[in-house]
C-alpha cells in the first residue's frame, strides 16, 4: 500500500516538475522571439543602407564616366545670356554654290543652296541648307541637337561666336564684323577641326559672310 502510494507521488512530482518546465519555457519564448524580431529588424536597417550606399556609388560612377565634354556642353545649354550675346540672337545667312563643297548638292553644280545659322536665345544653335525650298541638311535632327550650343568670346581684341556641336566634336569660329554680320574664319575652323576635315568632312572654298535676316 504504501508502495503504491510512494509510486502516485513520484509521478506527481514528475508531472508538477513537467508543468513547471512548460511554463518556464513558455515564460521565456516572448523575450526570444523580441529578440529575434530585433535582430532581423537590425539585420534589415542594414541591408538597406548597404543597398543605398551601393546605389549612391553606382551613380557617382555613373556620372563621372560621363565624357567631360558632353557634361560641359549640356552645362551650356539654356544658359543664361548676357546683354551683349541678346543682341547676336538671330538668324544668320548667305547663299553658296554648288559648286562649293559645303553645299553638298552632289553632282548637281549649276544651282545654289541658302545656308543659314540660327544662334537661339537659350543659348542652342542649329543650321540649315535649303535648296529650291526643300531642306537638305538640318541639325536638329541630330539626337545630340539639344547639346549643341553657342558662345561669344572676344579673341586677338575681335569678337567672335564660336559654335560648338555634340555629334562630331566639332566648332566653328565666326567673326563679327562691323556690320553685325559672321564671317567664316577659316584658318581656325580648318585647325580646330582639322581630324574631321582629313577623313573627308566639306571644307568651304572660301569664307563667305553671314548676314542677320530681319524678321
Amino acid at each position: 500500500m504504501r508502495d503504491d502510494l510512494r509510486a502516485k507521488c513520484k509521478d506527481y512530482s514528475m508531472s508538477g516538475m513537467l508543468v513547471l518546465l512548460s511554463l518556464t519555457l513558455l515564460g521565456c519564448n516572448p523575450h526570444i522571439e523580441q529578440k529575434e524580431k530585433s535582430a532581423t529588424a537590425q539585420s534589415m536597417h542594414t541591408d538597406d543602407a548597404s543597398s543605398s550606399h551601393h546605389s549612391n556609388l553606382w551613380q557617382v560612377a555613373g556620372q563621372a564616366t560621363m565624357p567631360r565634354k558632353i557634361q560641359a556642353q549640356a552645362a551650356e545649354q539654356n544658359k543664361q545670356l548676357n546683354a551683349e550675346e541678346k543682341e547676336i540672337v538671330g538668324r544668320y545667312s548667305v547663299i553658296i554654290p554648288c559648286t562649293d563643297p559645303i553645299a553638298r548638292c552632289g553632282d548637281e553644280k549649276n544651282d545654289a543652296v541658302e545656308f543659314i545659322l540660327n544662334l537661339m536665345p537659350d543659348g542652342s544653335v542649329y543650321r540649315l541648307i535649303k535648296r529650291l525650298g526643300t531642306i537638305q541638311v538640318d541639325s536638329r535632327s541630330s539626337s545630340s541637337y539639344n547639346k549643341d550650343y553657342w558662345e561669344l568670346k572676344l579673341i586677338d581684341a575681335h569678337q567672335y561666336v564660336i559654335t560648338y556641336y555634340t555629334v562630331d566634336g566639332m566648332k566653328f569660329f565666326y567673326r563679327i564684323d562691323a556690320k553685325g554680320s559672321l564671317v567664316m574664319d577659316l584658318g581656325r575652323n580648318r585647325l580646330i577641326n582639322l581630324q574631321a576635315y582629313r577623313k573627308g568632312y566639306p571644307f568651304p572654298d572660301k569664307a563667305y559672310t553671314l548676314k542677320k535676316l530681319v524678321d
